[in-house]
């Protein structure tokens, strides 16, 4: 796992571990130390993880320290039900994909949080015309739009940079 300060370029933290799942109680007490990793008087603002993120526990560490979040999420039944309840006519079309929001919570969250939808359309199966979907958590305050942007940074800023390191340390 790689903690970065997308707006410095640096790496504040690193963990390597065998494979590629962490356990859940890991993924907080990572953050946590991220944000000891930092000068005095600085702190970290904003939270952009992948889905290995999606946990209440780290939904509500951001919610009493202050820190806006944008964190993949999971289509489990009570995800899949959210979405099937959006009618068709609440889609915006954006770029390559449709968006739409609600409001969802997960089992021991303090608050409900931003649910915002992402639909593809697939490419593999031409003769198919379900959707995909990819739902981002969030409680930032701005248009869903504005929040796919940000988390889509993750892509260059994360997940380039832990590319990188994998080919030096390679």
């Amino acid at each position: 796992m790689i903690g970065h300060l997308a707006e410095a370029g640096v790496v504040i933290r690193d963990e390597f571990r065998e494979g590629n799942i962490a356990p859940a109680s890991g993924n907080l007490e990572f953050i946590k130390d991220c944000c000891a990793c930092l000068p005095k008087g600085h702190t970290i603002a904003n939270v952009r993880l992948d889905s290995a993120g999606y946990q209440a526990d780290i939904f509500n560490y951001c919610e009493a320290t202050g820190k806006t979040f944008a964190i993949g999420g999971r289509l489990d039944a009570p995800t899949l039900a959210a979405i099937e309840a959006i009618p068709d006519s609440a889609w915006t079309q954006y770029a390559d994909c449709a968006l739409d929001e609600t409001l969802h919570s997960m089992g021991n969250t303090g608050r409900a949080f931003r649910l915002i939808v992402v639909r593809y359309k697939r490419q593999a199966e031409l003769f198919d015309d379900r959707p995909r979907y990819h739902v981002i958590a969030s409680n930032r305050i701005e248009q869903a739009a504005a929040t796919l942007v940000w988390y889509r940074q993750r892509g260059e800023v994360s997940e380039n940079g832990i590319k990188e390191l994998k080919i030096g340390a390679g």
